[in-house]
């Protein structure tokens, strides 16, 4: 029972790492490919069964969405390190400039922990004794910020990109192996499961039972089909769509 529990544990601060980071943002991008290309082929299909339209369009967007996955996670990490940057030099000259109301801050965030007076004079001593640790806590407990939220912003992107045009295989894949009525039920059907797999991995941080979690994402899926489908047939309809290729 120790030994389940001590695997449980590693297999959590594994997931809280920065290669943990890595592996929800790949599970993440999979998903956001997967769903957005299957969305976007099925809603072509939709409005017109051209094979050759759907893979050109499809490859189109599979790009444009990718670079977009990616430019987005680049500049959200580079943000966020700019901004834990300022405030981390704010915070390191209101240390040097007004130790005693720094002090006072650190006071008054532990006595709301519940502290007793007695402990807190301990508690603000050990802190203020170091203060590489003094201006960590300060940037924790006051601001809310936490360095390790903090990934290489070059890394994200290429992960996130990557992992958006791996998620994309599934949906379009079919349209280069079948003929398009055949690829459009295997595009669906190869999409489904593997939109379950991604839920089940998803599970892993969010805690839920792993078969709910890949159902959930799978109904997801299964709902920008019919959503996409339907609006491409109707455009199709009302602009007498007919392309063929």
């Amino acid at each position: 029972m120790t030994h389940l529990t001590d695997h449980k544990s590693e297999q959590r601060e594994h997931w809280h790492s920065p290669e943990g980071k890595f592996i929800r943002e790949v599970i993440l991008g999979i998903n956001d490919g997967l769903i957005e290309t299957l969305g976007f082929v099925t809603g072509v299909f939709g409005a017109t069964a051209a094979g050759k339209i759907i893979i050109v369009t499809g490859m189109a967007q599979i790009i444009a969405g990718s670079i977009s996955m990616a430019v987005g996670a680049y500049i959200s990490q580079k943000s966020f390190k700019e901004f834990y940057d300022k405030e981390e030099e704010i915070e390191k000259r209101e240390l040097e400039a007004k130790p005693e109301e720094e002090r006072a801050e650190i006071e008054a965030i532990y006595r709301k922990k519940g502290f007793k007076e007695d402990e807190l004079k301990t508690v603000v001593s050990r802190i203020t004794l170091d203060k590489k640790v003094w201006l960590e806590t300060m940037m924790t407990q006051e601001l809310g910020l936490v360095s390790e939220g903090y990934t290489n912003p070059v890394k994200s992107g290429a992960v996130t990109g990557l992992s958006y045009i791996l998620g994309a295989i599934p949906p379009l894949s079919p349209y280069f192996l079948f003929p398009v009525d055949k690829a459009f039920v295997a595009s669906v059907l190869l999409s489904m499961v593997f939109l379950f797999f991604v839920g089940s991995m998803k599970s892993r941080w969010a805690r839920i039972w792993w078969m709910w979690s890949g159902v959930e994402v799978m109904a997801f899926g299964l709902g920008a089909v019919i959503i996409t489908y339907s609006i491409g047939k109707l455009i199709s309809m009302v602009f007498a769509v007919d392309i063929t290729l």
